[in-house]
């Protein structure tokens, strides 16, 4: 179910909800490991101070994840992005008087800002390529882009690059891979959610979702391994 935003007919940007198979899985996945994890976590802080607010930032948290997976295009995709980023640091902080949490949330926070900065220009670029959010159709319309000669290789390359990133520093790979250890410090059951969720299956899913134009993006490099893996 997806809605044209009123006034903003001509940028084409739209909001809604999209249930596809991907989709499905993802959000069995989440609601399955946030319900066994919640109550574990119910038995895990029962007496520990801050019982109240470590529920708000998990609820939040496994809320901005099932968001992301019902996202219909890379506009309302990159606000749940960053709420899963913003409760991912509430979290990993939670015992922040404790176990240098002060300087670990610092470190994530700045991480977790370039891979967002990263996917967010390149969201832009993509949508001032194409004028389409849309996963399916920003593909075949920047493939057009890259055919007619309107978009040079190099540039190609940049854009699939910056978006790639918000997927890079969620599944911890070089070089955005340096907050990895710093996870542990959180309460058990959050470290367990965010191994499970955020630092695995998030990013796939992104990656999933952006195929279409990862695919249509490596036709900038015929013949070789990345050209190889999406075309």
């Amino acid at each position: 179910m997806i809605f044209d935003l009123p006034g903003l007919t001509d940028l084409n940007l739209q909001i809604g909800f999209v249930v596809d198979g991907i989709a499905t899985e993802m959000l069995a996945l989440i609601s399955t490991a946030g319900m066994l994890l919640m109550l574990s976590a119910h038995i895990y802080m029962v007496g520990k101070k801050n019982y109240v607010s470590f529920f708000t930032y998990l609820g939040i948290f496994t809320s901005a994840l099932l968001g992301l997976a019902l996202s219909p295009n890379l506009l309302e995709m990159f606000v749940f992005w960053l709420l899963v980023g913003i409760s991912s640091y509430l979290l990993v902080g939670f015992w922040y008087d404790t176990n240098g949490s002060s300087k670990t949330t610092q470190k994530i926070f700045l991480v977790d800002r370039v891979g967002d900065v990263g996917f967010l220009l390149g969201s832009l670029g993509l949508f001032w390529v194409t004028r389409s959010f849309g996963f399916d159709e920003s593909g075949p319309l920047l493939e057009e882009a890259i055919i007619s000669g309107k978009l040079s290789n190099p540039t190609t390359l940049l854009l699939c690059f910056l978006i790639i990133m918000g997927p890079i520093a969620k599944l911890i790979e070089f070089p955005l891979y340096i907050w990895r250890p710093d996870v542990l410090k959180t309460p058990v059951p959050a470290s367990a959610l965010i191994h499970a969720t955020t630092l695995v299956a998030a990013g796939v899913f992104v990656v999933a979702r952006l195929e279409p134009v990862l695919a249509a993006g490596a036709t900038a490099l015929p013949g070789t391994v990345l050209a190889n893996l999406f075309v």
